[in-house]
């Protein structure tokens, strides 16, 4: 099994190539997902409150995100502290995940070599057993990881292949304006504290620029698969 890392920065468009490989069936583990996660988790959430103070709790006792947002993302020390909370959780729940899906894979292979009833002349007979998710889950030899902070990380380490989305700075700007609802200063600080693309560009093997459509961004995911099938191979 291949393991990819992919990341980018803020406003790149890490989500969208998520969904878009998730439609191609393709396992991805999505970091930020793990994060918002364990941010339920009630022994996490009150260690974050009693760093960043309670004013980030809402009356419902869940986490104001764009609270804690507008803290950690106006100070580095503050959001080295967020992340020395949150981090070795995620981390841990990412390697899991991995095991998980080797596992799942493992007694895939297992079950349909047990039905010998559905075994035949026929080169395909042995998937015919197998149910649509079994098929897809068989059949990928490739599991993605989404994280802001791959190559910040350990995880970097633990993965086969980089792939890094990049955009211009004025369009990663503008998606940040529009979707986190913040002034062009916030959207900065926010870029500000994260590793510059042109750093993550050193590691990756393979980079998307998802600087216009995501029709285009569809077209340039697409060519990527069919790259990674040819070159990176299990």
């Amino acid at each position: 099994m291949c393991i990819i890392g992919f990341t980018g920065s803020i406003g790149c468009g890490k989500s969208t190539i998520t969904n878009i490989l998730r439609s191609n069936k393709f396992k991805v583990i999505d970091a930020d997902e793990i994060s918002r996660n364990i941010m339920k988790d009630k022994e996490v959430l009150e260690t974050v409150f009693e760093t960043f103070g309670y004013e980030i709790k809402k009356s419902d006792n869940t986490l104001d995100r764009k609270k804690l947002a507008d803290i950690v993302f106006n100070d580095e020390e503050k959001l080295l502290k967020l992340n020395q909370i949150t981090h070795p959780r995620i981390i841990e729940l990412i390697f899991s995940e991995i095991e998980e899906y080797r596992e799942q894979r493992k007694a895939i292979y297992i079950e349909s070599d047990k039905k010998e009833s559905c075994l035949s002349e026929h080169k395909y007979k042995k998937e015919s057993c197998l149910g649509n998710e079994q098929k897809n889950m068989l059949k990928s030899q490739y599991i993605f990881i989404d994280s802001a902070l791959l190559i910040e990380s350990i995880i970097k380490d633990y993965v086969d292949k980089i792939l890094v989305v990049t955009c211009r700075e004025d369009v990663q700007i503008q998606r940040i304006m529009q979707r986190d609802n913040c002034t062009k200063k916030q959207a900065l600080d926010r870029i500000k504290v994260q590793m510059p693309q042109e750093e993550k560009e050193k590691f990756a093997d393979y980079i998307i620029n998802n600087s216009t459509t995501v029709e285009n961004l569809t077209h340039e995911v697409s060519k990527f698969i069919e790259y990674m099938k040819v070159n990176w191979n299990e």
